[in-house]
C-alpha cells in the first residue's frame, strides 16, 4: 500500500466501495509496519485488526441548519456521540470554497474525540454571505502510533 507523505508524518490510503472490498483486501489479522529513521534506524509497528471495530460513518445531525449557517455566528456541525474511542480518535472538520475549479480551504479544526464527543466548531467570520461552500467532515481512528524518542530532528 502507498504511503503519502504529509508534512506531519505519513499516512496510508486506499478507498473501497463496499466493506466486502476492504474485508477482502485486508482480513482481520497483524499488520506489521516497518519505519527507518535517519537516526533511530528500524521501528516496527505491529498493528492488530481483529473485526469491525470501524468509527461510526460520519454524519451530520444538524444537516438542514448547517445550509444556511450565519457568517457571524459560531456553528456547531453536530454528530451522533462518538461510542467506541481512545485518546488517538480524532474528528477533523474542513470548510473548502470552489473558486474556478480550484477549491480553496477556508477553514480547517481538529478535535481529540471522547466518548461524548457529538459536534465540531466552526467560528463565527469564517465563512461570507452569500457565497457557496461545502464541508467534509472526517473520522479518524488511530490503530498504532509511535514518537521519535531518540531527542534528533528528523529530517
Amino acid at each position: 500500500m502507498p504511503l503519502s507523505p504529509g508534512l506531519d508524518g505519513f499516512r496510508v490510503d486506499a478507498a473501497f466501495g463496499t466493506k466486502s472490498e476492504l474485508d477482502a483486501a485486508y482480513p482481520p489479522g497483524t499488520y506489521v509496519c516497518t519505519i527507518t529513521d535517519l537516526f533511530v534506524g528500524h521501528t516496527t509497528l505491529q498493528i492488530e485488526l481483529d473485526g469491525d471495530h470501524y468509527p461510526p460513518p460520519p454524519w451530520v445531525v444538524n444537516y438542514s441548519d448547517a445550509q444556511g449557517v450565519c457568517p457571524t455566528e459560531d456553528f456547531s456541525v453536530m454528530f451522533p456521540p462518538l461510542t467506541e474511542t481512545n485518546f488517538l480518535n480524532m474528528v477533523t472538520l474542513q470548510v473548502v470554497e470552489p473558486t474556478g475549479g480550484i477549491q480553496q480551504e477556508t477553514f480547517r479544526t481538529t478535535i481529540t474525540a471522547t466518548p461524548s464527543t457529538a459536534s465540531i466548531g466552526l467560528p463565527a467570520d469564517t465563512v461570507q454571505l452569500d457565497k457557496v461552500y461545502y464541508g467534509v467532515l472526517v473520522f479518524f481512528r488511530t490503530s498504532a502510533y509511535a514518537e521519535n524518542r531518540s531527542g534528533k530532528p528528523r529530517t
